[in-house]
């Protein structure tokens, strides 16, 4: 697992290498969302702060690949909820999903 915490940069979410204790990047990252990469290629994006009102919901979002900086679109799976999201890059991974 590689977490990543993503950073708003032009209304896009672009994934930066957190350094601090991977259990604790909700708490320590200061970032509304983070990412989850795992070594099965799957990418998890991760709400910090659910008592937000202002939170956009995932399918809206614009989440940058930790590969290759290109857009992802959120995919249906089991592990999915109002607080993760499984996302596929458009370019590394195709756009039919793994979950």
């Amino acid at each position: 697992m590689d977490p990543l915490k993503l950073i708003r940069v032009d209304g896009k979410l672009k994934p930066r290498h957190f350094l601090g204790n991977p259990y604790r990047i909700a708490y320590e990252s200061g970032c509304d969302y983070y990412m989850t990469n795992y070594t099965d290629h799957q990418v998890k994006v991760h709400r910090i702060n659910m008592g937000l009102t202002d939170y956009e919901g995932f399918s809206s979002l614009h989440v940058c690949c930790p590969k290759c900086y290109s857009k992802m679109v959120p995919i249906d799976s089991a592990f999915n909820d109002d607080k993760t999201q499984i996302f596929n890059c458009i370019i590394c991974e195709g756009l039919k999903g793994r979950g």
